[in-house]
Formats: structure tokens, sequence, C-alpha cells
């Protein structure tokens, strides 16, 4: 078993530098890139389970990653 631990892409509230915490914020356009960029990545692994957190930005991150039906 592997472990893969990743991080959301950039946010609106990064570009602003805001102290975000559990602020519903989503990602910036430059985060978006980033997570496409990360699931190219990761397109070869296999990956069987996602955990993730209810925050847009995370969701937004985990669903760029999805596991393929």
């Amino acid at each position: 078993m592997k472990l893969i631990i990743t991080r959301h892409g950039k946010t609106k509230g990064n570009e602003k530098k805001l102290l975000q915490g559990s602020m519903d914020i989503g990602l910036s356009d430059e985060g978006k890139n980033q997570v496409k960029k990360l699931a190219k990545r990761l397109k070869n692994h296999k990956i069987e389970l996602i955990f993730v957190s209810p925050l847009k930005r995370a969701r937004q991150t985990a669903e760029e990653i999805k596991i393929p039906s």
C-alpha cells in the first residue's frame, strides 16, 4: 500500500494573504491549473480511496484527482 498526501491548490484567499482556517474559499484560476497538473502526475497511480475535508478547495482538488469509475 502506498499513501499519497497532497494539499489543495492555491485559493483566492491565498492570493489575498488571508488566514483561511475553516473559511470555505474555492480555488483560484492558478489553483485550478495546479490541481490539473497534480492529477496528471497521479494518473498512473492506482488510487483506491480519497479522504478529503468538506471545504470547497479540498473537494475541488479531490474531484480533479478522482478515482476513475
